[in-house]
């Protein structure tokens, strides 16, 4: 792991821990552009989607797709970065990362109490799932009339996230920081993320980052 040094921050953690949300919102208050890997893989292979880009090339060839994204945004400084909830999961990625001079973050949760946040929010539940390729199996224990309980549900999910942890945790635990999510609205955990982001920069005397009201 590097002293981060340039302005780039690079946000991961498990599917539905909210990377995405959180690098608009930080990117937004530290006036600094934005990048969605996968909307980035998305956008260059022609695909609708994450779940059609899996359906059509499949898995590794996804992942050959994700590491060379990687190899051209390691080069875009002032930018925050949302990567995919497995990118760390290849060692040449975490190379890539790891060897830069970009602040890594990693939004902490225990995979229970995210499975029992993201089925909490039944109206966004069902798209959530089916946006997903590695969740979309789940769509089938969706609550309905005849089994209204979303407790099969939670707990398939649970054990899905857990089984992700496990096989990711050794990347995520690199970072240079983790920020504990559980039990914080979102607008705690940006202002952690912006207080870290300017601890980091403000030790090598960085002045430009423009925090936004």
């Amino acid at each position: 792991m590097t002293t981060p040094l340039v302005q780039q921050v690079f946000l991961t953690g498990l599917s539905g821990v909210g990377k995405t949300r959180l690098a608009k919102s930080l990117a937004l208050k530290l006036g600094l552009g934005l990048i969605d890997l996968d909307q980035w893989i998305v956008d260059r292979s022609g695909a609708r989607d994450i779940k059609d880009l899996f359906e059509q090339q499949g898995e590794n060839s996804f992942r050959s797709l994700e590491h060379q994204a990687l190899k051209e945004v390691i080069g875009a400084h002032n930018h925050v970065i949302a990567l995919g909830a497995g990118s760390l999961m290849d060692e040449n990625n975490q190379k890539i990362i790891f060897s830069s001079q970009a602040l890594t973050i990693w939004l902490k949760i225990p995979p229970s109490a995210l499975a029992h946040a993201i089925t909490l929010q039944k109206d966004h539940l069902p798209a959530f799932l089916q946006n997903r390729p590695l969740l979309s199996s789940l769509s089938s224990l969706l609550p309905t009339s005849s089994q209204p309980s979303i407790t099969p549900l939670r707990e398939k999910l649970t054990a899905f996230l857990s089984s992700q942890l496990k096989a990711r945790e050794q990347g995520y635990s690199r970072c240079n920081v983790a920020i504990d999510t559980h039990h914080a609205s979102f607008d705690i955990c940006l202002v952690k993320l912006v207080y870290e982001c300017q601890k980091a920069w403000q030790q090598h005397n960085y002045t430009t980052i423009a925090t936004q009201q």
